[in-house]
């Protein structure tokens, strides 16, 4: 899924804007999924004890003849692709390190208090809240995330004239746009489906 946000994303950035990107989504993986097994899945399960139902177990899970490396894995890559979204809603305009930032703090924090309150048996699992594959959790804190975001960084540099008027900014690669999104088509059905 990840290789196809990286092409869907560098098929929609200007050509000057690609390499920045494409690093994005590197960092988005490396940095985030190590942050989110040494912090973040262990915060969830704190979150989701402290304010419910949940249990301590979240990193004790990983012994020999159970699942628990499976389901961290999809935690995982749940939550980087929330962190994604991010990535796509602020191409063009956020510095590497602002992002790598933003990454560590989604995956240490951010998403691991919401996954603590919903899927953890938080307080708002008691409430009687579902979801089924991240509609609401993944995408929908991405998208709050990135509009956050992307409203915080304004437009593109290049976007407007000084009279207002808007300058269309295609990307710049169709094609690697058009391939990104057939890869996370491909890798959805795994995705959600093995939830």
């Amino acid at each position: 899924m990840h290789a196809g946000f990286a092409m869907l994303e560098a098929g929609q950035v200007r050509s000057k804007n690609v390499a920045n990107q494409l690093t994005k989504n590197m960092l988005t993986w490396s940095v985030g999924v190590v942050v989110f097994f040494l912090i973040g899945a262990g915060f969830s399960g704190l979150i989701g004890e402290l304010t419910g139902a949940g249990s301590y177990g979240s990193l004790t899970q990983f012994g020999a003849g159970n699942f628990g490396w499976v389901n961290w894995l999809y935690g995982a890559v749940f939550a980087m692709t929330m962190a994604t979204i991010v990535s796509g809603a602020v191409a063009g305009r956020a510095k590497l390190r602002a992002y790598v930032t933003y990454t560590f703090l989604v995956a240490a924090v951010i998403y691991p208090v919401v996954t603590g309150l919903t899927w953890g048996s938080g307080f708002v699992a008691s409430l009687g809240f579902h979801d089924f594959a991240g509609g609401m959790i993944v995408h929908g804190v991405g998208g709050i995330a990135g509009l956050t975001a992307a409203y915080m960084l304004g437009s593109r540099m290049g976007r407007f004239n000084e009279d207002g008027s808007v300058n269309v900014i295609p990307g710049h690669s169709m094609t690697f746009a058009v391939l990104g999104t057939l890869i996370l088509a491909f890798g959805w059905y795994g995705f959600n489906v093995g939830t």
